[in-house]
C-alpha cells in the first residue's frame, strides 16, 4: 500500500518536473521573441526630429558623402564617411558639449574630439576591451584606438535599446537640405536694402547691409569671381540680428574658386578666430544652387582660396577650403586645407519663406492669400465689395435683385480657409446685365489651384501619415510645392508615435504562458 503510494507521489513529481521545465522552455522563447521585437528597425534616427536650423546650430559640419579632415578642424560634423588625418571638435577650454557621427571610416585620427566628455556616435563596427579602450573598425578591417571622447554608442546599439533604428540617416538629411536649398530660392531680392558694388575697384568690392533684420540677393558666378580677389560684406554691426542670404547661381559652371569673403569693411576686417564662437559673427549665407539642373542643385566644386566667413550651402557639391573660415558647411564633400572653426548662425533665414500681396492685372488688385489650408478643396468665405449683381441665380449660391455695370472687383481677401471634399460644378448665371466681366463655369474636384500674373504658386498637400517630404521646384517665377508624409514601420500613421510593441508582445506571452499552464495543469490532473 505503501509502496503504491510513494509510486503515486514519485510519478507526480516527475509530471511537476516537467511541467516546470515546460514553462521554463515558453519563457526562453518568449524572451527570445520580446527581444526581437524590442530590437527597432523602422527607418527611425535621433536626428530626425531636429529642424534644419537646429542641424546648423549643432553641427559645425553636415558632409553627406565624404568629411576630409586635413588639418585642425575646429567643430564637430556629422558625415557618411570620415577620412581624417588630424583632429577635431572646440577646445576644452570653451566647456561646450558636442556630438559627433560618421556611419563608417576610411581613416581617423585617434582623438575625434578634444573634450573626454564628448559623445562619439557610429555605424561602424567596434570592439571593446576589458580596460575600458575602445577600438574603431576601418573600412579596410585595420582598427584603430578611439583615444577621445570616452563616450561611444554605435548603430547597431541604439537599434538594441528599441528607441531608433541609428543616430543619422545621411541620405534623408540630405534630401530635407536640398528641400531647404530650394526654398530659400523662394525669397524675393531686397535690393533697395543691400548695396552691391563689384564692378568698381577690384580690390575694394563690397557688399554692404542697411538695416536689420533678413535680407536677400541673387547673384551668379561671374559676378562673384573676379580672379580671387576679395569681397567685403559690411554689415550695422556684429551683435544685431542681420542676416544677409546670397542665392547664387553657378549654371554651366562645374569647378569654381572664390577669393576672400571677409565680414567687414576693408579697414575694419574681422579676424578668423577661435572665439567667433562665442561672437557669433555668422551673418552671410551662401546658397548654391544651379538653375540649368534637373533638381536645381550644383553638383561641382566649390573652392574658396581665400579667409571667409559665413554659412556655406551646397548640398550635392564638393566644398574645399584652402584658407582659414568661420562658420557651417552643408555639401556632399568637404575638405579643409585651412583652419574651419565652427561658428553657429544666431539667426538663420525662416524654412518656410511666405508670399504676400500677389497681384493680377485687369482682373483682381491686391489679392492676399493668408493661412490657406487645402484638403481636397473648395473656397469658402470670399468677399467681394463694390459689386452688384440683378436677378443672378447660382447652384449652391443665390444673389438676389443687383446690376452689374463696369464692375471692377477689388481687395478680395481670403484668410483662414478650410476646404474639406467640397465640389463646386457648373455655376449658372441668368438674367445678368454685364459689362467688362467674365464669368466662366467652374468645377473643382479635390485640388484648388490659384493663378495669377507674375507669380503663380501651386500646394498639393497629401495627408494620412506622420513624417513630411517637402519637395519644392522654382521654374522662372513658378514655385511649386509638394508635401507628402510617409509613415516609418511600427509607426502611429497620425501621431507618428511608436506603437507599444513591447506592450503587445507582453499579452501573447502571457497568453502562451496561461495555455501552457491549462495543458500542463490538464495532464497533471489525469
Amino acid at each position: 500500500m505503501r509502496g503504491n503510494l510513494d509510486r503515486r507521489m514519485g510519478f507526480r513529481t516527475v509530471q511537476l518536473m516537467a511541467a516546470a521545465v515546460s514553462v521554463i522552455l515558453v519563457l526562453c522563447v518568449t524572451t527570445g521573441i520580446i527581444g526581437a521585437f524590442g530590437k527597432t528597425d523602422d527607418g527611425s534616427y535621433v536626428l530626425q526630429d531636429r529642424s534644419i536650423a537646429e542641424l546648423m546650430g549643432d553641427f559645425g559640419v553636415i558632409c553627406f558623402d565624404t568629411l576630409n579632415v586635413q588639418t585642425h578642424l575646429h567643430s564637430n560634423f556629422i558625415t557618411k564617411t570620415l577620412n581624417a588625418n588630424s583632429n577635431s571638435g572646440l577646445r576644452n577650454s570653451y566647456g561646450v558639449y558636442e556630438e559627433f557621427y560618421f556611419e563608417d571610416a576610411e581613416n581617423m585620427n585617434g582623438c575625434v574630439s578634444d573634450v573626454d566628455t564628448d559623445m562619439l556616435y557610429t555605424g561602424a563596427d567596434i570592439r571593446r576591451v576589458e580596460d575600458g579602450s575602445v577600438y574603431i573598425i576601418m573600412n579596410n578591417g585595420s582598427e584603430i584606438k578611439l583615444d577621445r571622447p570616452a563616450n561611444v554608442k554605435t548603430d547597431a546599439e541604439l537599434a538594441e535599446k528599441g528607441e531608433y533604428s541609428k543616430y543619422a540617416d545621411m541620405s534623408d538629411i540630405q534630401r530635407r537640405f536640398i528641400e531647404y536649398s530650394l526654398e530659400l530660392r523662394a525669397y524675393a531680392d531686397t535690393e533697395e536694402t543691400v548695396d552691391i558694388d563689384l564692378d568698381g575697384d577690384i580690390n575694394n568690392r563690397r557688399i554692404a547691409v542697411n538695416g536689420d533684420g533678413m535680407h536677400a540677393v541673387s547673384l551668379d558666378y561671374n559676378e562673384l569671381s573676379a580672379n580671387t580677389n576679395p569681397i567685403y560684406f559690411e554689415f550695422p554691426d556684429c551683435d544685431g540680428d542681420t542676416v544677409l542670404l546670397m542665392n547664387i547661381d553657378l549654371s554651366g559652371a562645374q569647378d569654381v574658386v572664390f577669393g576672400d569673403m571677409i565680414f567687414g569693411s576693408k579697414n575694419d576686417a574681422k579676424a578668423n578666430d577661435n572665439g567667433n564662437y562665442f561672437n557669433a559673427c555668422n551673418r552671410m549665407y551662401f546658397n548654391f544652387y544651379d538653375s540649368s539642373a534637373a533638381d536645381g542643385q550644383f553638383s561641382g566644386s566649390i573652392t574658396f582660396a581665400g579667409r571667409g566667413f559665413g554659412t556655406v550651402m551646397a548640398p550635392k557639391a564638393s566644398v574645399n577650403l584652402g584658407h582659414n573660415w568661420d562658420g557651417c558647411v552643408v555639401s556632399e564633400i568637404f575638405s579643409n586645407s585651412g583652419e574651419f572653426h565652427r561658428v553657429p548662425g544666431t539667426d538663420f533665414p525662416k524654412e518656410e519663406p511666405t508670399t504676400e500681396s500677389t497681384t493680377t492685372e485687369d482682373t483682381t488688385e491686391d489679392t492676399t492669400t493668408e493661412d490657406t489650408t487645402a484638403e481636397d478643396t473648395t473656397t469658402e468665405d470670399t468677399t467681394t465689395e463694390d459689386t452688384t449683381t440683378e436677378d443672378t441665380t447660382t447652384e449652391d449660391t443665390t444673389t438676389e435683385d443687383t446690376t452689374t455695370e463696369d464692375t471692377t472687383t477689388e481687395d478680395t481677401t481670403t484668410e483662414d480657409t478650410t476646404t474639406e471634399d467640397t465640389t463646386t460644378e457648373d455655376t449658372t448665371t441668368e438674367d445678368t446685365t454685364t459689362e467688362d466681366t467674365t464669368t466662366e463655369d467652374t468645377t473643382t474636384e479635390d485640388t484648388t489651384t490659384e493663378n495669377t500674373t507674375g507669380t503663380t504658386t501651386e500646394l498639393t498637400t497629401t495627408e494620412e501619415t506622420t513624417t513630411e517630404h517637402t519637395t519644392w521646384s522654382t521654374t522662372g517665377t513658378t514655385v511649386t510645392m509638394i508635401t507628402t508624409r510617409s509613415t516609418p514601420p511600427g509607426r502611429h500613421p497620425d501621431t507618428g508615435d511608436r506603437l507599444p510593441l513591447k506592450e503587445i508582445t507582453g499579452v501573447i506571452v502571457l497568453a502562451l504562458m496561461g495555455s501552457a499552464g491549462i495543458v500542463i495543469y490538464k495532464k497533471v490532473k489525469k
